[in-house]
């Protein structure tokens, strides 16, 4: 099973900054014991703007199903993960932005 505190920790990551390919491609998953999943960040060289020509294109507003030019901006838009997710943890991602999980520090906070 998927650690959600954590997925979700990551997906606001990738959201904030930008990670062009960290929902699809550029992510680690790894395992305990064949038990418990994990997503770890990899590669950062596509965000907080920067494409894979390093040239600036994204904006501050963009998110996993911003199209420019008939493309997504981000890979991953389609990610069955990222849709399940999104769909049926939206209460528990809100928390973890704003006010943490089980008394731990908000992802904001990190912001501030």
């Amino acid at each position: 099973y998927f650690d959600l505190p954590h997925l979700i920790a990551y997906y606001l990551y990738v959201q904030f900054n930008l990670g062009v390919d960290q929902h699809a491609k550029n992510m680690l998953i790894r395992t305990w014991y064949g038990v418990k999943w994990l997503i770890d960040y990899y590669d950062g060289d596509c965000q907080l703007g920067s494409d894979n020509k390093s040239f600036l294109t994204g904006k501050y507003d963009d998110n996993r199903q911003t199209k420019r030019d008939g493309a997504y901006v981000m890979q991953g838009h389609n990610s069955w993960l990222w849709i399940l997710i999104v769909a049926n943890c939206w209460d528990m991602i809100v928390e973890i932005m704003v006010s943490g999980w089980n008394g731990g520090a908000s992802f904001m906070s990190a912001f501030s």
